[in-house]
């Protein structure tokens, strides 16, 4: 079953030039690929540390995206127009060790979990709050005529502001003139979910003093409905359990009567088919139920991993196949996991086409 929703850019006006290169660190399954690629980028090194988004990335683009930023010498990096990054965003989430501060009450202080810079987690690939100093010693090095970086918003106020103020002065060090700004998703896909893009652009390269030097995309005005990605028959196993369900009501009871900052677990929300959804978040599968299908005379249902490609956006994946039961090789936590993980291939087009102007304009 082929995703026929048309996309918004089939109006946009302005073509880039000519093609550019890319490299796509902390690469995922490729949200920052398809987003560029589909604008004339080449991409000429994807790194990646997660084995299972690493085979994801080889099933789709026939590609090896392993790599770890850290042990990257100069030398093993292709020279490149623009260096992008969805870095991860558990150090800054407020989903993330930052709001679920009663994971660690019982543990002494030298054993809490950090936020920021200084949060580790070795199921997760280890330093994740200083991939960034990974990524700005890589920029310093090969001075990539423009950066675009995606994060969740919550990096804008976490540590009352102080890590961003941060990540601003280090990237204004190394001579880059940056823009940024909160992006909801919704514009381009049915789902909410805000993001933080960064776009900088090599000021050694560039007079970015000029008026109007670059501005982010204006959101196109849609009325993009969640019913539109749905399929028509579903297996079975997508069902909720009697016991999830019952569960899942019990959670959101008992929540509804405690006070802000005492609740604990996770509730549920019935998406209205004739609207967006909630964002889809990388536990969705596990234990987020932020966004459940009603259904006729049964319990209500997850959505399916062929839904949630659509929900972010990844058409052109869905486009490859002709049976879609081949699109995922892994499990379907997995593909919950890296989709949730991901950013939306139609908002970085978006993102890349404004960068590409100021580029080729300059």
């Amino acid at each position: 079953m082929s995703n026929t929703q048309t996309s918004i850019f089939d109006k946009e006006t302005y073509k880039p030039k000519s093609s550019f290169t890319v490299t796509e660190f902390c690469s995922g399954i490729g949200g920052f690929r398809l987003g560029l690629e589909a604008i004339g980028g080449k991409v000429v090194l994807s790194s990646e540390i997660d084995k299972y988004a690493i085979q994801t990335y080889k099933h789709w683009f026939s590609e090896d995206s392993e790599g770890n930023l850290f042990d990257y010498k100069s030398s093993d990096i292709p020279d490149h127009d623009i260096l992008t990054a969805g870095f991860p965003c558990q150090p800054f989430s407020v989903a993330g060790v930052v709001s679920n501060k009663h994971w660690d009450k019982t543990k002494p202080e030298n054993q809490k979990k950090k936020s920021g810079f200084q949060y580790t987690d070795q199921k997760e690939g280890g330093d994740q709050g200083q991939v960034f100093n990974g990524l700005l010693k890589i920029i310093k090095r090969k001075r990539p005529k423009a950066i675009i970086l995606e994060n969740v918003r919550g990096l804008l106020s976490h540590d009352k502001g102080n890590t961003w103020e941060v990540i601003q002065e280090e990237l204004k060090k190394a001579q880059y003139d940056i823009h940024f700004k909160v992006i909801d998703a919704v514009h381009w896909v049915p789902q909410h979910r805000r993001r933080v893009f960064i776009a900088g652009f090599d000021k050694k390269q560039f007079d970015t003093n000029k008026v109007d030097f670059f501005s982010f995309p204006t959101e196109p005005i849609t009325e993009l409905k969640i019913g539109s990605i749905l399929q028509k028959r579903v297996k079975e196993k997508y069902t909720l359990k009697d016991g999830t369900w019952n569960s899942l009501q019990t959670i959101r009871e008992r929540n509804r009567n405690m006070p802000k900052g005492q609740k604990k677990g996770f509730g549920y929300s019935i998406v209205d088919r004739e609207g967006p959804s909630r964002t889809l978040t990388k536990r969705y599968f596990k234990d987020g139920a932020e966004i459940l299908i009603e259904q006729k005379n049964k319990n209500p249902r997850r959505l399916t991993p062929l839904e949630a490609l659509r929900l972010m956006g990844f058409n052109q994946i869905e486009n490859r196949y002709d049976n879609t039961d081949e699109i995922f090789v892994v499990s379907d936590s997995q593909a919950f996991r890296q989709l949730g993980n991901a950013v939306v291939p139609h908002v970085v087009e978006a993102v890349g086409r404004e960068v590409l102007r100021t580029i080729e304009n300059n």
